[in-house]
């Protein structure tokens, strides 16, 4: 009776050690599970912090790009205006210019014109004066005589 009493004590002990083994095989299994699950939310993390990253960089080298072009195209914008202002201000002083010299030719013609008048009037006075001297000296002439 000793003898089953201590052979039921060895038996209840092995199956409190075998449950004890068990116990602590699924407390550490569990840990290990936990242990990845940990592993795992933290790189689904890492990874996805990294899409942000590279999202967030995209967005800013958009953006970069974006106000690059709209800044060329001010500058394009910038230079065609003052090219045409500089072609207008060419066009501008070319009519001037024109506008000068025919003003001056015309100036040239009206007194070309005024020195033929001065002259043909100067011509036509020489002959009056002439016509009168000679008729003067006829009728002086006539009055001698």
């Amino acid at each position: 009776e000793a003898e089953e009493k201590r052979l039921a004590e060895e038996a209840r002990k092995a199956e409190e050690e075998r449950i004890k083994a068990e116990e602590a095989r699924k407390a550490e299994e569990k840990r290990l599970q936990e242990e990845e699950e940990r592993l795992r939310k933290e790189e689904e993390e890492r990874k996805r912090q990294e899409q942000i990253r590279r999202e967030e960089a995209e967005k800013r080298r958009k953006e970069a790009e974006r106000k690059r072009k709209e800044q060329e195209e001010l500058l394009e914008q910038e230079r065609k205006m003052a090219e045409e202002k500089a072609k207008q201000e060419r066009e501008r002083r070319a009519e001037e210019a024109k506008q000068a010299e025919i003003k001056r030719q015309e100036q040239k013609r009206k007194a070309e014109e005024e020195r033929k008048r001065r002259e043909e009037e100067a011509r036509i006075a020489r002959e009056k004066a002439e016509a009168d001297r000679k008729k003067k000296a006829e009728e002086e002439r006539k009055r001698r005589e």
